[in-house]
């Protein structure tokens, strides 16, 4: 089968949907020929020196970027014989391939996750860009598309009720690489880095965003601390927010508890194994269209074999499931979020059969990467015939 594999969102950039975007595109090659569509960014051109998949880049700057994608698709299509266009996001990908299938009648899907799709519209910049003409393009993409694939059931549920034919949507969670992370690795080089032995160690890996709930830890370590004078939060990640959550920790008077580490990628199961709970409040802010879509940041601790606590919002009730896996807590209640951190560290027992439970799940669901690209490469064959 050839994929024609569409992604705006794809390394060199970092974050959920880049990862999915590469560990899907690496899997899929593997028994089908893949041509991706990829953004030119600083980075790209080392990246694909590397890369085993054929990889065309066009210009990102928009308003040019549209056509640019509209003129490849065209040009690779008339070369490559290609069975169908598979879009990682709806925009800018799925609507154009709404012209391109028209001209082609080249069948495509789109994959949606949830921020992408509710769009901020707070500013007067962004009330226009959601013109009638926007809205417009939205609705006859997905009406064209043959399948729409979501990575929750809350995504799957805000779709139907925004009109998106409940038929044509394939639910796909995301996958972990179990390779990569695993239990029982030797994290000393964090714990030593950070001076944690003998620590109870809170983590939070995730872009430094308001939603995410970085906050809400920090605002309830105060009370954590009087039970647990020896715990830490290791905060993973950069982005906006930075500036105002280190304020908040000074004005708390929490440096010696928190711990901000910038983002460390290569790292990143080695802060796992370090830590005893790996937490992440995300809540959902439509007014501004931030929402957690699923966090595979879960299933990354997950395979870990550590316990979870996540908010209970957006996508995350299919990341973690209460009370097996892992804790769900109002993301806003400082004493929901006491009180799960506390059992949790107060029982050890308990903290290890959530972690356990967790891997287990992992294995038993097929929530690794070559797993969900089978279920993906079933819904393109599916289309393609």
């Amino acid at each position: 089968m050839n994929i024609l594999f569409v992604s705006f969102d794809y390394p060199p950039l970092r974050g959920g949907i880049a990862n999915l975007s590469y560990q899907v595109a690496k899997n899929l090659s593997e028994e089908d020929k893949l041509f991706i569509i990829a953004p030119a960014i600083k980075g790209a051109k080392e990246f694909d020196s590397k890369s085993q998949v054929i990889t065309f880049r066009v210009t990102n700057i928009r308003g040019l970027r549209e056509f640019a994608l509209f003129f490849t698709m065209l040009y690779l299509i008339s070369k490559l014989r290609i069975d169908v266009i598979y879009n990682l996001t709806w925009y800018p990908s799925g609507a154009v391939s709404y012209f391109v299938s028209i001209l082609t009648r080249i069948p495509y899907i789109v994959q949606v996750y949830a921020m992408d799709y509710f769009e901020d519209r707070r500013s007067i910049f962004n009330k226009l860009k959601y013109n009638w003409l926007r809205m417009l393009i939205k609705k006859l993409a997905f009406n064209r598309a043959k399948k729409i694939i979501t990575i929750s059931n809350f995504t799957k549920d805000r779709l139907i009720t925004r009109g998106v034919d409940a038929l044509k949507i394939k639910i796909v969670f995301c996958g972990v690489d179990p390779n990569q992370f695993k239990p029982d690795l030797d994290a000393k080089e964090v714990i030593l880095r950070y001076g944690l032995e003998d620590k109870k160690i809170l983590l939070t890996a995730a872009r430094l965003d308001d939603y995410k709930g970085h906050d809400m830890v920090i605002k309830v370590l105060p009370k954590l601390i009087t039970r647990f004078p020896a715990i830490r939060y290791l905060i993973v990640g950069d982005g906006p927010n930075e500036k105002n959550l280190k304020e908040l920790v000074e004005k708390l008077s929490l440096s010696d508890y928190v711990i901000f580490t910038g983002w460390q990628d290569a790292l990143l199961p080695l802060y796992y194994n370090a830590c005893d709970i790996y937490i992440m409040l995300s809540r959902e802010v439509y007014a501004e269209a931030k929402m957690e879509g699923f966090g595979v940041v879960f299933l990354e601790a997950s395979a870990c074999a550590k316990p979870v606590i996540g908010g209970r919002s957006g996508g995350i009730p299919d990341a973690v499931i209460d009370q097996v896996t892992g804790l769900l807590v109002d993301p806003l209640n400082l004493d929901e979020i006491e009180s799960a951190v506390t059992k949790v560290l107060s029982d050890k027992t308990y903290a290890e059969q959530l972690g356990a439970k967790g891997l287990d799940r992992i294995k038993r669901e097929g929530l690794d990467w070559h797993s969900v690209s089978r279920k993906i490469r079933e819904i393109l064959t599916e289309v393609k015939e």
